[in-house]
């Protein structure tokens, strides 16, 4: 999501965005909930952090941090280069889910399950053809 060139970001997004970006490169692991706590964000807002966390400002001070997909598809790149992918791994993690396009393994598993399920019918049917 691209931000409209006149937009500004509110200074509790500028926080929010910050605090995220320490914790990425310090590979701390957070929830939203708790960093919107910590900002001093009401317990309303804590209860549904993605209202604030996907907000186009968080999501324009991150990308002015360098905080985007492609620099976090670097990191994990430079980091299996120097034999210590964990914290760099779990920060571009955070910046895919941050960006919306963190896909969680879960999705692949369960194509590959229905795969296997219309494979496993393709061969049921066409042993049934055979025979008839």
């Amino acid at each position: 999501m691209s931000a409209p060139p006149y937009y500004m970001s509110t200074i509790n997004q500028k926080r929010v965005a910050r605090h995220m970006a320490r914790n990425i490169l310090e590979g701390k692991v957070m929830t939203g909930s708790e960093i919107l706590r910590q900002e001093g964000y009401k317990p309303s807002l804590q209860k549904n952090p993605s209202y604030i966390l996907d907000s186009v400002g968080v999501k324009k001070e991150m990308a002015k941090m360098g905080f985007n997909e492609l620099n976090a598809s670097n990191w994990i790149i430079k980091a299996v280069d120097k034999g210590s992918p964990d914290v760099a791994i779990r920060g571009a993690q955070e910046v895919f889910k941050v960006f919306g396009t963190y896909a969680p393994q879960k999705t692949l598993s369960a194509s590959i399950k229905l795969q296997q399920e219309i494979e496993q019918d393709r061969i049921k049917y066409s042993k049934q053809a055979k025979k008839k």
